[in-house]
């Protein structure tokens, strides 16, 4: 070896001699064909199409006004409460680079014009529109924008004087950079796994978990991960209501039911305060103790806003309230301002299939509900409970929003402890407030 290390010395060393005598000379080349594509930049509103509801005189229907396409311009008036005026533009990327949104300026409505106007300007989908979403080369993104003559509001707050709303509506794309994100198009996706709670109540009797063949310290698991085409009862998913961008395991939703051939209802897996959750938190139905005549008048009070739950939706703002023998109790309840409303029975019936509506023998049966424990989640079903303890400090279930068939002071409850509903007072500040969303089945990974 140290041979061999010598030679490669010496020859090293006779070359460097050799190439000292040698004439200096460098010739360093590099040579290269660069070509530049053309590039187009060019983002514009595209295919207007506009309807009415109501007593809506449209004094210039919407249209794109100017020669470069990036101006619509409308003009109606909404005579009654109900009316509204709505249409649709597209805006198409027709260049060659991507873009995105950088900037949106909405200056629409002040506080005192929101009271009896909404106006907004989403995705046709319902979506949030976001700073940062991209518009890829050769793609358009359908806009809905919708005026309405708000129905919920009191004889004296309606204008006095008529009203002429200057509404703007601005965005700016720009060319896409790495802040640039796709717009998600899927709501709900299915869980990765599964929530889980100890059973462990200090109940001796026949109730909770332990009745319903939990061991005491055993792990309680809330729904299904399900897989494939089908969605069945309890399946969970994560679902990006707050248009964060991300499915977090604190946005669960279990399914229930097609509520139609487009529209699924789930249901949210806590309790919630002001649309944060909370699984201690505690409203009354209705304070003033009368289910027929108000309705969840104070539990909707906690229940996620469109501000708070922005993708998220209900089909209809106008609900009718039945009592458990199917009997009209309260006509056109608004759920106005609110991305989600209140589980009925009417719901339960079609999810669990249990079909207590109309049977005057269900309070006296437990178990209604133990094949659906997803249903018990978040409340006292695996906590230890004391029925002495303040009425602040515990969750004995979430209101149903249907009220008892015989008084109208009392509303139903889903009730952990039996597996079953409960009828307590409507006033009774004991019970949770737990959200319900009827969004598009196309939103949801399946």
């Amino acid at each position: 070896m140290k041979k061999n290390r010598r030679f490669i010395y010496l020859i090293i060393l006779v070359l460097g001699i050799s190439v000292g005598y040698a004439a200096l000379s460098n010739n360093l080349k590099i040579n290269g064909v660069s070509a530049v594509k053309k590039s187009t930049w060019n983002i514009y509103w595209d295919s207007v199409s506009a309807s009415s509801y109501g007593n809506v005189d449209v004094v210039n229907a919407a249209t794109i006004t100017d020669t470069k396409k990036t101006v619509v311009d409308y003009s109606v008036v909404l005579n009654e409460p109900g009316d509204y005026y709505e249409f649709t533009v597209d805006a198409v990327n027709d260049g060659t680079l991507d873009g995105m949104i950088k900037t949106i300026v909405n200056d629409g409505l002040t506080d005192d014009e929101k009271v009896y106007v909404d106006y907004s300007v989403t995705y046709n989908d319902g979506k949030t529109l976001q700073e940062g979403h991209l518009l890829n080369a050769g793609s358009r993104e359908k806009y809905k924008v919708r005026v309405l003559y708000k129905t919920d509001i009191n004889p004296n707050q309606l204008p006095n004087t008529d009203k002429v709303l200057d509404l703007k509506f601005e965005v700016e794309y720009v060319q896409a950079n790495d802040d640039a994100v796709e717009r998600a198009t899927i709501l709900c996706r299915r869980a990765k796994v599964l929530h889980t709670e100890v059973c462990n109540p200090n109940d001796v009797s026949e109730r909770f978990c332990t009745s319903n063949n939990h061991e005491r310290g055993s792990l309680v698991t809330y729904g299904n991960l399900g897989s494939g085409s089908s969605l069945n009862v309890g399946d969970a998913f994560d679902c990006d209501v707050d248009n964060n961008g991300k499915y977090d395991n604190d946005e669960r939703f279990y399914y229930l039911y097609n509520l139609n051939s487009d529209t699924a209802v789930l249901i949210f897996y806590n309790n919630v305060e002001k649309g944060e959750a909370s699984e201690s938190y505690v409203a009354a139905y209705d304070l003033q103790g009368n289910a027929y005549e108000n309705g969840p008048q104070t539990a909707i009070l906690d229940l996620p806003t469109e501000v708070q739950w922005p993708n998220a939706r209900l089909v209809s703002k106008k609900v009718n309230i039945y009592d458990n023998n199917g009997t009209l109790r309260k006509e056109n309840f608004s759920y106005e301002g609110y991305a989600a409303r209140l589980l009925s029975l009417k719901d339960l019936d079609i999810a669990t299939g249990t079909n207590i509506e109309g049977n005057s023998q269900y309070l006296m049966t437990k178990g209604y509900y133990n094949n659906f424990e997803f249903l018990f989640e978040n409340t006292y079903y695996t906590q230890t409970y004391d029925d002495n303890a303040d009425v602040n400090d515990t969750n004995a279930g979430y209101w149903i929003n249907t009220p008892f068939a015989y008084t109208s002071n009392l509303d139903h409850i889903l009730s952990p402890s039996d597996g079953n509903l409960g009828s307590p007072a409507a006033n009774l500040v004991k019970f949770g407030v737990r959200p319900v969303i009827e969004i598009p089945i196309s939103d949801i990974e399946h």
